[in-house]
């Protein structure tokens, strides 16, 4: 009798903790970035920030299932790079901005199970800056962003053992807003749309590179009518596609969908995701779902979780 009361107390608190684990959910949140995981086919998620406090949370969301990871390593931020090294299996991160706004300059890598900071020379600090995995020089590449100085147009590429800023010319005067790598050119793609030239001004840039390895080159595909000076998202779907979330923080415009295919921009007639900034998108490889998480508007931070499938947005509940 004693055996049978003692498997079922480990029964009910194997499902106690199976529920708990099931219900786990970041807070509402905006400004944090997001990495596709090859190796655990799964999506994750770090820092960001709401009205009352930066956070230093990892997140993985797998089966649309979050799960926290860790609230150790990194001091929590907004807007750093975010890239996973799919040949070491880790996650890289690199500066952001936390406590004070000041720009960060250190390299944290998670493998799995545990953050460890990497102590070497790097790129200065800066936030807003994009990263990205190319699988083919097996490096992670970063570029870009907003130092203690302003605008930062460098590219610089990490291999796990130092970092090496290339001598390349690029985008100038802008803050990058999405950078991925393209399976069939074998290259990655940058994509600034919001420039600014003072603290009163700024313009719309709509600009798409591409990354040889040594140096950028300025593609000609249209032009996206995004709304100027917001923080718009970007991310791949599918081969050779692209989806662009254009939204604001207003709480009377709508926000716009465009998707990059075939080499032109195309809005999307159906919407029906509210209108913010801030947002985290990345592009799910195992579900073929581009994710888009949070992001915030004048009134509200959310921690909504929506799916595009190539033609609508979904809510995932």
């Amino acid at each position: 009798m004693q055996r049978i009361n003692m498997l079922v107390k480990m029964k009910i608190i194997f499902l106690l903790l199976s529920v708990n684990v099931s219900a786990q959910k970041p807070e509402p949140r905006w400004l944090q970035e997001m990495s596709y995981d090859e190796s655990n086919k799964q999506v994750l998620m770090f820092g960001g920030a709401n009205k009352n406090k930066i956070f230093r949370d990892l997140w993985c969301l797998k089966n649309s299932t979050w799960q926290k990871l860790s609230d150790e390593g990194p001091a929590g931020s907004i807007k750093s790079a975010f890239a996973y090294d799919a040949n070491r299996k880790c996650a890289v991160l690199f500066g952001g901005s936390g406590e004070g706004n000041k720009p960060l300059d250190e390299t944290w890598e998670w493998d799995g199970k545990k953050w460890k900071q990497i102590n070497i020379p790097g790129p200065p600090g800066r936030v807003h800056a994009m990263a990205a995995y190319d699988p083919k020089n097996k490096v992670i590449i970063i570029f870009g962003g907003v130092g203690n100085a302003g605008l930062l147009s460098d590219t610089w590429v990490y291999d796990g053992k130092s970092w090496i800023q290339k001598n390349a010319n690029g985008p100038g005067n802008c803050i990058p807003h999405g950078i991925f790598y393209d399976e069939t050119k074998e290259k990655v793609i940058l994509i600034t749309l919001y420039a600014t030239t003072n603290a009163n001004a700024s313009h719309v840039k709509n600009e798409m590179w591409e990354w040889t390895g040594h140096s950028w080159n300025n593609l000609s595909y249209g032009t996206v009518f995004t709304s100027t000076g917001n923080l718009q998202a970007i991310a791949p779907f599918e081969t050779g596609s692209i989806v662009l979330y254009d939204g604001d923080d207003t709480l009377t415009s709508n926000g716009k969908t465009w998707q990059f295919s075939k080499e032109k921009w195309t809005a999307t007639s159906f919407n029906n995701l509210s209108c913010r900034i801030g947002e985290g998108m990345v592009y799910d490889r195992s579900r073929n779902r581009t994710i888009l998480f949070g992001g915030g508007n004048r009134k509200d931070v959310f921690n909504d979780l929506w799916e595009w499938n190539g033609k609508e947005w979904n809510n995932i509940k």
